[in-house]
């Protein structure tokens, strides 16, 4: 009966303990963006000049760290935009440019740019699928198109396409996918027909 009610008392306890950390954005005097944690421990130096609008002391979000733009006096990477540290203050990753920005989340990953390769991580900054491709679209239904060899060219409405290279198709897994005949179960990739990777999963 002890033991049980100890365990009542102390699951308050543990529940708090398991709370992340408050961690809070600061700006130098220089405007130079970095996160320290509610005692004033600096996190991440303040290193970063940052293209979105954020208040001195504003609260850190999600599961890692990110800065909207690219560290003092440095010059961007290709294709690469801002960085991601983990709440304890290490690196992990630079996403990849996209409309002016970091790529978004589609089916829970997000590319991201290392050594010029475009691979996949998930929201706590865990790799997915391992940088090895020129390009990689965003994941739909399952499927996300790669190229090797292509180039970004400007179109006649000045926005920009991948052009040239040597184009597939990859799963969830990063394992190249062969296209398949037409069918009712089949998902639509690039004018291109692949298995329903969903329909092992049940349902109507």
């Amino acid at each position: 009966m002890k033991k049980i009610l100890l365990a009542i008392l102390l699951m308050p306890v543990l529940s708090f303990s398991q709370e992340k950390e408050v961690l809070k954005y600061f700006k130098s005097k220089d405007s130079l963006v970095g996160v320290k944690n509610q005692n004033g421990k600096i996190i991440v130096p303040a290193q970063f000049r940052v293209f979105s609008y954020l208040k001195d002391g504003e609260l850190v979000k999600g599961e890692t760290i990110y800065f909207d733009g690219d560290k003092n006096d440095e010059k961007p990477g290709k294709n690469e935009w801002g960085y991601v540290y983990d709440r304890k203050g290490n690196f992990l990753y630079r996403p990849f440019f996209y409309d002016n920005g970091a790529d978004y989340f589609s089916e829970g990953v997000r590319r991201f740019v290392k050594n010029g390769k475009v691979g996949f991580v998930d929201r706590n900054g865990t790799v997915i699928i391992k940088p090895e491709h020129d390009f990689v679209s965003p994941f739909n239904y399952g499927y996300a198109a790669f190229c090797d060899g292509c180039d970004w060219e400007k179109t006649e409405d000045e926005h920009k396409a991948m052009v040239g290279g040597t184009w597939g198709v990859m799963n969830f897994k990063g394992e190249i996918v062969k296209p398949v005949s037409k069918s009712e179960n089949a998902i639509e990739v690039d004018g291109k027909y692949y298995p329903n990777p969903f329909s092992n999963y049940g349902g109507a």
